[in-house]
Formats: C-alpha cells, sequence, structure tokens
C-alpha cells in the first residue's frame, strides 16, 4: 500500500488499492479532496436522471465547510 500511495504522490493519480474494506459489491471506497473522472469515450452524462451534456473529463473538488449540515438532536 504505501508503494502505491508512493506513485499517486509523484503520477498525481489515483489508482484503486485492492482491499475488501475499501471495495464492495465492485463498488469502490476513498476519500480524497479533489477527482478527475477521464471520459474518453464520450459517455451520456445523467445529473439526477436528467440527460447533461457530457464531457471528456470531470474535475470535482471539495470545498470545506461549504455549507452547514443540522442534525436534529
Amino acid at each position: 500500500m504505501i508503494w502505491t500511495i508512493l506513485k499517486q504522490i509523484r503520477n498525481g493519480e489515483v489508482s484503486m488499492y485492492e482491499d475488501k474494506k475499501y471495495h464492495r459489491n465492485g463498488i469502490h471506497y476513498f476519500q480524497t479532496k479533489k477527482l478527475i473522472i477521464k471520459n474518453p469515450q464520450l459517455a451520456p452524462l445523467h445529473i439526477d436522471g436528467d440527460p447533461a451534456e457530457t464531457a471528456a473529463a470531470f474535475e470535482i473538488e471539495i470545498i470545506e465547510k461549504a455549507f452547514k449540515l443540522l442534525i436534529p438532536a
């Protein structure tokens, strides 16, 4: 795992670490502040079930403390 992390830092790309803790039922779980999804075949995009314009890549970045979540007691 350490080697994988060092490669990701050097290359700036994330490759999934195959650990049962983070991979269940074909879904990968991980935490990051920024994510780039490459879509070279221009697969269709849907947002909440509505078709949207697709792109060759999508950059997603987390904005910390962008909103407050209130949880009732």
